[in-house]
């Protein structure tokens, strides 16, 4: 959450995260859905802000860019199980939070609302495909690292949804690293 008259977040600025219309994003999530636009009670969309000046962000112009993959809704309790269900059928990639909170994981339906409220979601790499094809099909860009990393949204039978992020192997990892030379010992 962004702190009311924060302009900056790691000397980036936060512009485009103050000028994304969250609004907009409920009301065609509540469209989408077929959702009474009474149901939701909060709605809170997060993402990657590109705010590291380790990388070429500021060359390749990304610098301040914030990707959204994903939102978190609040909902009365008496539609809770209704809405649920209406996000499924929408084919949106959705899991139980709380007793009134559900979570949306971003995939294509996600990305659909996302852009038609002009959010800046991630481009989808692939779509029901294995890791390992969506992986060879973005070697070269993971290599040379122009790709920070991938949200995988995965669905299991027994757990639903969830979103693994596999970080790109050009971010350094100090904690990796020190776990690796524990293990050596």
């Amino acid at each position: 959450m962004i702190d009311a008259g924060q302009e900056e977040f790691i000397k980036t600025s936060l512009t485009k995260v103050k000028e994304a219309n969250v609004v907009e994003f409920r009301n065609k999530l509540e469209e989408a859905a077929g959702l009474d636009e009474t149901v939701i009670t909060k709605c809170l969309v997060y993402g990657e802000f590109i705010c590291n000046r380790f990388y070429d962000y500021r060359t390749r112009n990304i610098l301040g860019d914030w990707k959204v993959f994903g939102a978190v809704i609040e909902v009365k309790k008496e539609y809770y199980a209704e809405t649920f269900e209406k996000l499924l059928k929408s084919e949106f990639a959705v899991t139980k939070k709380t007793s009134n909170q559900i979570q949306l994981f971003s995939n294509e339906k996600f990305v659909e609302v996302a852009k038609y409220a002009n959010l800046d979601a991630p481009e989808m790499k692939g779509s029901n495909v294995s890791i390992a094809n969506v992986i060879m099909k973005n070697k070269e860009d993971m290599k040379r690292g122009l790709l920070e990393g991938l949200i995988l949204t995965v669905h299991n039978e027994e757990f639903g949804y969830k979103i693994v992020k596999w970080k790109g192997a050009h971010e350094l990892q100090p904690a990796a690293h020190e776990k690796a030379l524990k293990a050596d010992d």
